[in-house]
């Protein structure tokens, strides 16, 4: 199957397990297999008769297959322990689910539904929030889109059947955040068409319930939508009327949802400003986030995390896209990133940034570049590959490499990259 012999590939199983920082019981765990078979493996002593085993086990180890058969002593630079758990990589199975998401969000409007059952509400808004943790919490958008389109389809059903009001109002609710859900799914497996087609109905569905802060969420989340396919004046209009419909909101008090939804709609309309070439607008809505995260601390109302570490991540991207290289990595270093509070993809985009502001050092601090791209990679893996920035940025670091280190092998591996990964 490969041309490395099984004594070869369980020492690079060992020698990466080890610099990641897993104990044999833990990565055993991880990958479905006893630690005792694991510990044979890594001795030789078993071969590797079927690929499913190699693709486990490079999961956990957070690397590819390449990685394991073709081994290479040089593997100084892996630092990063794992995470809790190994997240799933991107699965063609996932990609399913768009053209049944598509169709749910077609057949069903606020007011026009299907003649089907739905489930009773309470369950609908559990389902709801479940497939918000499974993006947001673990960066697998592969559960999160499991069910995905039944349940937008049962929510459009509530929402146009249900008599009672306060049952109407939970059914609302949770369909904003399950096209919020919609909309990262499609965007992340490539159909940015349909996450604005997702996020519109979002923002329908919160101007039908005319709770602020959900409206505010969802157009920001319609905003970002614009953005992505080229609609920067129509996302603009979006965000404007978000920031203007919550000015004035007091982020003082207990219930600081509506302030969160204002906080990140001057977050992104300061990503915005900085893309149209306009600096000076950009830190101002940076100092208007910033004085609300003040208030309001790390929160994470509708898993779309607002506080002053997203404040810091937004000042990096803010610095990056001005080019202002490790002077903008140095601002944002004394942050902390916590996975615990971020989530996975909040992770992942700030050690993602964080190895665009040291790259633009034009070669001098690659070894930090890829030990951020690794991390950011450890986190979020279905996402990070999709990025068109992080392809460029490995594509690039590929080029301008004295030598490829094990790492940066690794990564080019995992990104399919490497000549020989698409071979």
């Amino acid at each position: 199957m490969d041309s490395a012999t099984p004594a070869e590939i369980g020492a690079q199983i060992r020698r990466i397990r080890k610099l990641r920082a897993m104990s044999l019981e833990m990565a055993a765990g991880f990958a479905g297999i006893s630690s005792s078979y694991l510990a044979r493996l890594e001795r030789g002593e078993h071969g590797f008769n079927r690929r499913g085993l190699l693709e486990a086990i490079a999961l956990v180890l957070g690397c590819s297959v390449l990685d394991l058969t073709d081994p290479d002593p040089d593997t100084t630079h892996l630092e990063q322990p794992r995470p809790e758990q190994p997240v799933a990589m991107s699965n063609p199975a996932a990609r399913i689910v768009i053209p049944q998401i598509t169709m749910a969000l077609a057949d069903c409007t606020l007011d026009d539904v299907p003649d089907v059952a739905a489930r009773p509400v309470p369950e609908l808004v559990a389902a709801a929030r479940m497939a918000n943790e499974h993006w947001e919490g673990s960066g697998r958008y592969d559960l999160a889109g499991q069910g995905l389109a039944g349940l937008l389809t049962e929510l459009h059903v509530a929402v146009a059947t249900t008599k009672d009001g306060v049952e109407r109002q939970a059914a609302l609710a949770a369909l904003v955040e399950t096209t919020m859900v919609a909309e990262i799914v499609a965007e992340t497996l490539g159909h940015s068409t349909l996450a604005v087609y997702a996020a519109e109905r979002g923002q329908q569905a919160a101007e039908r319930l005319g709770d602020p802060a959900l409206i505010g969420f969802a157009g920001g989340t319609h905003a970002w939508a614009l953005m992505r396919v080229g609609a920067p004046r129509r996302a603009d209009y979006v965000l404007t009327g978000v920031i203007d419909s919550l000015a004035g909101v007091d982020p003082t008090g207990p219930d600081t949802l509506a302030a969160e939804a204002y906080g990140r709609a001057h977050l992104l309309r300061a990503f915005f400003a900085v893309r149209s070439g306009k600096a000076s607008t950009a830190h101002d809505h940076l100092g208007e986030a910033a004085r609300i995260a003040v208030h309001t601390g790390e929160r994470n109302g509708l898993r779309l995390h607002f506080g002053p570490s997203s404040v810091s991540t937004y000042r990096l991207i803010v610095g990056v896209e001005l080019q202002e290289a490790g002077k903008a990595y140095e601002r944002a270093r004394t942050a902390n990133i916590d996975p615990a509070v971020l989530g996975a993809n909040r992770t992942m985009a700030a050690h993602f940034y964080r190895a665009q502001a040291l790259a633009q050092e034009g070669g001098r601090r690659d070894t930090d570049v890829y030990r951020h791209l690794d991390l950011a990679d450890q986190h979020d893996p279905q996402r990070i590959r999709t990025v068109p920035a992080a392809l460029k940025l490995l594509a690039d670091l590929d080029k301008r490499a004295p030598r490829k280190t094990w790492l940066l092998k690794s990564l080019l591996n995992r990104f399919g990259l490497n000549k020989q990964a698409r071979s």
